[in-house]
């Protein structure tokens, strides 16, 4: 999948969820603000938030547009001997069965959080949901596409003399820090089990379940971008860690009891409150 149809995606989904949120919002005062809600908006840390978030994408866009494509000269000088260790035997992989494989398993990712919606738990959080669900699309591809842009690293296949040479020339070539699939897998994936397990707090076995299914799934699809050739063992560890935290974050600090958070363009800074 060529890279920048990644980013016309992830554009056409924001669009999508802002649209989602605009038609729903007239409908949610009733229930916003009832004893039994998990999460509370607030609106100037939203407008923060997605302020950030959005900021964050156009500039990720920016610099993945303008990143200098690989050349021939270029490729025949790398050697995979001068990568660390643990990333070695990625440049021993092409699969383009893989790469199809990553590719679905991350458009099912997106469809994670709307999962939700179908927990009668959900009925005057739905509004919350989509707010952070676009917030957590928001920051995690747009600080992707920012360490993208700025890395510049090639991708595992250019090491490989069984990648076609067209593929090494393409403009996704040296993209391979961090991974886009992993980081925005992950962090549906955790945003949608925090979600779940937020508004069912007497789960027991279900709450093993969902957290192993989001824990596991980016890893599958962090292996198929490993065989593709597409990443390196670290850009899909970097991509976990970062999904995983926005996942979780965003969640934590719209809890009505239990965060206050204060975010700016400049960076992010969350206070931590006791349960009340």
């Amino acid at each position: 999948m060529h890279y920048y149809t990644l980013v016309d995606l992830h554009h056409s989904l924001i669009l999508t969820l802002a649209l989602i949120l605009f038609s729903t919002s007239g409908n949610s005062q009733q229930h916003r603000y009832h004893d039994h809600d998990v999460y509370q908006l607030e609106k100037k840390k939203e407008i923060k938030l997605l302020a950030t978030g959005t900021t964050l994408s156009l500039v990720g866009a920016y610099l993945i547009k303008k990143a200098d494509q690989a050349t021939i000269e270029d490729i025949q000088l790398l050697d995979k001997s001068t990568l660390w260790k643990i990333d070695q035997g990625a440049a021993d992989n092409f699969s383009q069965t893989a790469e199809v494989t990553s590719d679905i398993i991350l458009y099912g990712s997106f469809v994670l959080p709307f999962w939700v919606y179908l927990s009668e738990a959900a009925k005057g959080e739905k509004v919350d949901c989509l707010v952070m669900t676009l917030e957590t699309l928001l920051l995690t591809s747009g600080m992707t596409n920012i360490a993208k842009g700025l890395s510049k690293r090639y991708r595992p296949y250019n090491y490989n003399p069984l990648a076609p040479e067209e593929l090494k020339l393409s403009g996704g070539s040296r993209l391979s820090f961090f991974s886009g699939h992993v980081s925005n897998t992950t962090a549906f994936c955790f945003l949608t089990a925090q979600l779940l397990n937020d508004m069912h707090p007497h789960w027991k076995g279900k709450k093993y379940l969902t957290w192993t299914g989001a824990a596991l799934l980016p890893l599958a699809i962090g292996y198929g971008r490993f065989q593709a050739g597409k990443h390196f063992p670290t850009d899909i560890i970097t991509g976990y860690a970062l999904g995983a935290s926005i996942g979780l974050l965003i969640p934590r600090i719209h809890k009505s009891d239990k965060v206050a958070v204060d975010l700016g363009l400049g960076g992010l800074s969350v206070t931590v409150q006791l349960d009340r």
